[in-house]
């Protein structure tokens, strides 16, 4: 019992200095304190996500060199690529969706390049899809709002069985 006492009482004095440790800072910040780097480099790397409920049509950026996907679902799309298949919306589940399917010019790689650069221009994240690289020619992840709603999705590029380039665009709503 005594063991039990002595254990309870160091770790309650060690509780206790870290906390009065962390309470005897003056407020500034020692910009050489491993946490405030951490929580730095956090800030650096997140990015900045507009959660204001009066989100409208008007605050989806639509960027030089596109236009919106339709009246509707405002996603940018490189305003001279041709639309195979209009967008349109769908359930998967519970979960709204969005689709639609362009042509591009030139190399897969080159149009997701340019794709890429006008989705990141409008405020939109962009990672890497290796899954995606197997089987398609190109492809990555965007995430973002469209209308103030939430999406994400992938991006394709492909040809089809007439050899037609093509780019599919899945949505679903976050």
């Amino acid at each position: 019992m005594k063991r039990l006492t002595i254990a309870s009482t160091l770790l309650l004095a060690g509780i206790m200095s870290l906390s009065s440790c962390a309470s005897a800072t003056s407020g500034d910040a020692d910009a050489t304190s491993p946490i405030v780097e951490q929580e730095q480099e956090q800030e650096q790397s997140d990015p900045v996500v507009d959660t204001s409920e009066d989100d409208d049509a008007s605050s989806t950026v639509i960027p030089a060199g596109a236009r919106p996907a339709s009246a509707a679902f405002p996603f940018p799309m490189p305003e001279d690529w041709p639309e195979l298949d209009a967008f349109a919306e769908e359930k998967i589940g519970k979960d709204i969706a969005m689709s639609g399917t362009l042509s591009f010019p030139g190399d897969a790689q080159s149009a997701s390049a340019t794709y890429q650069k006008l989705l990141e221009d409008a405020g939109y994240e962009i990672h890497a899809n290796p899954l995606g690289e197997q089987v398609h020619l190109a492809s990555f992840v965007v995430k973002g709002k469209v209308d103030g709603t939430g999406y994400s999705g992938t991006i394709d590029f492909d040809t089809d069985a007439a050899d037609t380039p093509r780019t599919v665009i899945n949505l679903t709503e976050d």
